[in-house]
């Protein structure tokens, strides 16, 4: 049976009254309007109700967000009589007032069914919903865009992460540096440069210097043809030996380069057959014993120039170039 025209103006009467007062924030007068069993699905992920108190709990909570700040527009209503309920269809746009504006929001649409209760229509179920703005003519779902937007996601994460990385490795340096630092500040007589080659070598062990033997610093006497050189390890502790410029040829050469070099950076390979010979020059100078040069492919000097001598480390591998840079 099809419905008359004083039961479609009843209903849109009361449909309508619904939606007004919803647009004014009135949810007292919201509240009648609603049967006893009320249930609710709405278009926020929590808005689910399957009892009419939770709804209108729902309604008081957030209507402040609504009230004089939508405007349903465009609207297109659908009745459909479905045995004894009443389904009522809903499309519009909504607009919401930004700065002082209206401005398009979203499409907007809602399902309500009615029913008549003692001779007086009742909302007993809605469910308001807004479209896939990602999903385009024949399509149900856009999987495709998804996917993109979650890579592009993905990668605006890594790039993140990679800045954050490097940004707390820049801190963890200059933690290191202000350390060596303190330690050098301190310093009141000469062999107290034994403790900044200690912190040296503590913060960059710290930094992930693993292939690290020792931490050096040295001072050039030209007048003698030597160097005084300060090294620590947490193998030997730290020791100091005047060094001979002519103690071995590799080591000669070496202390050319440093002195020429135009960026100050000079790095010294001793390889496995330079080893034993090196290994000599040590005892010869009177430096101490390092049962850790038995047996290693080569031994690693980086140093950098500071103008009255040079500060570096020895390793037992070759070097990464962001440790060079550290």
């Amino acid at each position: 049976m099809k419905l008359t025209k004083q039961q479609e103006k009843d209903i849109l009467q009361l449909y309508n009254s619904y939606w007004d007062n919803y647009i004014k924030g009135d949810v007292e007068a919201m509240h009648p309007l609603l049967a006893n069993e009320y249930t609710q699905v709405g278009s926020a992920e929590s808005e689910v109700f399957s009892n009419k108190k939770d709804a209108v709990q729902f309604l008081y909570d957030t209507i402040d967000q609504v009230a004089g700040k939508l405007e349903m527009r465009n609207r297109k209503i659908i009745l459909e009589k479905q045995e004894h309920v009443i389904l009522i269809h809903e499309f519009c746009d909504l607009y919401a007032l930004a700065d002082d504006n209206w401005i398009f929001y979203s499409r907007f649409r809602a399902s309500t069914f009615m029913q008549q209760k003692k001779e007086e229509w009742k909302i007993i179920h809605q469910h308001s919903s807004f479209p896939d703005t990602k999903a385009e003519d024949g399509q149900n779902i856009a999987i495709d865009k998804i996917a993109e937007e979650n890579q592009q996601l993905r990668e605006a994460i890594k790039r993140r992460t990679v800045e954050l990385e490097q940004k707390n490795r820049e801190l963890e340096i200059e933690t290191s540096l202000e350390k060596v630092r303190a330690e050098a500040m301190g310093m009141k007589k000469p062999d107290d440069i034994l403790a900044i080659c200690k912190v040296m070598f503590t913060e960059l062990q710290s930094l992930g210097f693993s292939e690290l033997r020792n931490t050096l610093i040295n001072f050039w006497d030209d007048d003698s043809s030597s160097l005084i050189d300060y090294d620590y390890s947490d193998n030997t502790g730290g020791n100091k030996a005047r060094l001979t410029y002519s103690s071995h040829p590799v080591f000669e050469q070496f202390q050319k380069k440093i002195k020429n070099s135009k960026d100050a950076f000079a790095k010294l390979v001793v390889k496995k057959d330079q080893l034993e010979s090196w290994k000599q020059r040590r005892r010869e100078s009177g430096e101490y014993e390092d049962p850790r040069l038995n047996n290693i492919p080569a031994l690693y000097y980086y140093f950098y120039s500071i103008g009255v001598g040079a500060i570096g480390i020895s390793t037992f591998s070759s070097i990464t170039e962001e440790k060079l840079n550290v």
